[in-house]
């Protein structure tokens, strides 16, 4: 069951201060509508009660999502170097992937994947065969950043490039591709898997393919 609290927000637009809940926790197998908010991105929205501005908060919460086994934080500020909790918290059980991510965007992002029933870690190395091809076949598009997403039907699965000024180019993600990159790392992503959280991201990648 979701926890809430709530707190008081100013608005930037006028600085009418009202109430809003938000979440510290969520359970994906009771709490659907709460998740179907995360997704459509309402759960980080404010609309002002007096001037109805609209702005985006981000907030830290833990999304549990018993049914895939995944645990994932959501916080905004946090320091991988100065970690001396989230990376000691044990998983429930082996088969658990415990995740950090600091933005609302790769929240998202990392639902969807596991949904799909991908691992977000392959899916990461994907990511940089396919920027590797975009590059090979379209030198003119220079990529600001990459990221995986889906139909509204779960179906089909695709990278999305974004330049700088905000265009994006579409690329299926083959899922023999990703088999075949599953199957060709897999030993060493098992030995590499942490015991908690942990951030799995693009350096994340680099450095795995990085250390033979």
């Amino acid at each position: 069951m979701a926890e809430k609290i709530e707190i008081t927000i100013s608005c930037p637009k006028c600085n009418f201060s009202q109430t809003k809940n938000i979440y510290k926790s969520i359970n994906a197998s009771t709490d659907g509508e709460i998740k179907d908010l995360i997704l459509n991105r309402e759960l980080f929205t404010f609309t002002c009660d007096n001037c109805d501005h609209k702005a985006l908060i981000d907030y830290d919460f833990l999304y549990h999502d018993p049914e895939n086994k995944v645990m994932i934080y959501f916080l905004k500020d946090y320091d991988e170097k100065e970690d001396n909790l989230y990376r000691n918290i044990p998983k429930p059980s082996e088969d658990y992937k415990m995740r950090i991510v600091k933005s609302a965007s790769d929240l998202i992002e990392k639902i969807k994947i596991f949904d799909m029933g991908f691992d977000d870690r392959v899916i990461e190395l994907c990511k940089l065969f396919y920027l590797g091809n975009m590059r090979e076949t379209n030198p003119e598009f220079i990529t600001d950043h990459i990221y995986y997403d889906t139909d509204k039907n779960l179906v089909n699965s695709v990278f999305v490039f974004m330049n700088k000024e905000g265009k994006p180019a579409v690329a299926g993600l083959d899922k023999d591709f990703y088999n075949q990159v599953f199957k060709m790392y897999e030993e060493r992503i098992i030995k590499r898997e942490k015991s908690s959280f942990e951030i799995i991201d693009k350096t994340w990648a680099e450095s795995f393919i990085n250390k033979k």
